[in-house]
């Protein structure tokens, strides 16, 4: 893969890589930190990319893989965010739903953040995973 199909890639990939990475982090800063990361990561390894039957979902493996692979992960729980002043539904609904990802075990946030917001299919968010289908859809529920 050359620099012009990576750049495109990207590109075409970066707000779901981003999107994904939010819901695995909860944190702004660090899903950006994250998909810098797996882009970086995947530019080093571009030629296995390119042989890729699909580069994107590479790229997710790339990115759920490193967010597991961190030794010590900053979590930002819900009550981070209690110091402001909640003004308006979206900060509450925000706030509910990074209490419910923070108590979900690592490898549930994974499947959520693969099967709900990159419309991943059950097969593909298990190979992503390096697990069962079995075990996708048993975490999902």
């Amino acid at each position: 893969m050359d620099d012009n199909s990576f750049r495109d890639l990207v590109v075409a990939e970066q707000a779901r890589l981003l999107s994904t990475a939010w819901v695995l982090t909860t944190n702004a800063d660090e899903a950006q930190d994250l998909v810098q990361d797996t882009l970086v990561r995947g530019y080093l390894k571009r030629r296995l990319l390119a042989r890729a039957d699909s580069p994107s979902a590479y790229l997710r493996t790339i990115m759920v893989n490193l967010w597991r692979g961190r030794k010590h992960r900053r979590e930002h729980p819900a009550a981070v965010e209690a110091d402001r002043p909640v003004q308006d539904t979206y900060r509450l609904e925000r706030q509910a739903l990074v209490a419910a990802l923070h108590r979900l075990s690592p490898q549930q946030r994974a499947i959520v953040a693969l099967r709900y917001v990159d419309d991943l299919s059950i097969r593909d968010t298990a190979r992503a995973l390096g697990c069962s289908e079995q075990t996708v859809t048993t975490q999902a529920a």
